[in-house]
């Protein structure tokens, strides 16, 4: 496991004026201490460590632990550029020193496409069904109403992932469409849902 770096409270930046708070602290259901906090560069290990372990843990991620061949100096990297950007968020969840949950929202430079942002979550499979991806997409959506520039966020998932489909669906997303045979996971072809939620 890898430890979470003491964080400091979060003090805003011309640039980064439209982003939530450094540390948001929810008590779940289970009475942990959720902690959601904005990704630093110092958090790639911690990232990456997560992203090899959930991959391995579910079929409902389009790549396995194996999949991810990311340097630290890369993943460093994509969390920095998250970071200055106005309508791109990297999100962590920490209970305790164990990094739980990763969410980013993705989005385009170009004038035409920034006002699209393109939800990815993940979360440990030992925590699942504590509310933790409600909390962290919630916070996301909190986030992007304020930016001004993401009007539109979406996401896809797994036909047959029913659960994160009733998860979207409580947060107000709707089924826009499908991309046919968009995963293939041992042998059988699978749709993925196209889902999205207009925002202001």
């Amino acid at each position: 496991m890898v430890k979470m770096e003491k964080q400091q409270a979060f003090i805003c930046s011309d640039s980064l004026k439209m982003k939530p708070n450094r540390m948001k602290k929810i008590i779940l259901k289970t009475g942990e201490t959720l902690q959601i906090s904005i990704g630093t560069k110092a958090d790639a290990a911690a990232v990456i460590e997560h992203l090899k372990t959930v991959g391995d843990e579910t079929e409902f991620l389009s790549f396995s632990g194996a999949d991810f061949a990311v340097s630290a100096e890369e993943e460093a990297a994509i969390i920095e550029a998250h970071r200055v950007a106005d309508n791109r968020l990297f999100l962590l969840a920490w209970i305790k020193d164990e990094l739980v949950g990763v969410l980013n929202i993705d989005a385009s430079a170009k004038p035409k496409m920034k006002h699209l942002g393109e939800i990815g979550l993940s979360v440990l499979k030992a925590h699942w069904k504590k509310g933790i991806g409600y909390q962290m997409i919630q916070t996301a959506l909190d986030w992007a109403k304020q930016t001004g520039v993401l009007k539109k966020v979406n996401l896809e998932v797994q036909e047959n992932n029913y659960g994160a489909i009733r998860l979207y669906e409580q947060l107000g997303f709707t089924l826009e469409g499908a991309r046919k045979r968009g995963v293939l996971t041992d042998g059988v072809y699978y749709n993925l849902n196209l889902m999205g939620i207009c925002i202001n």
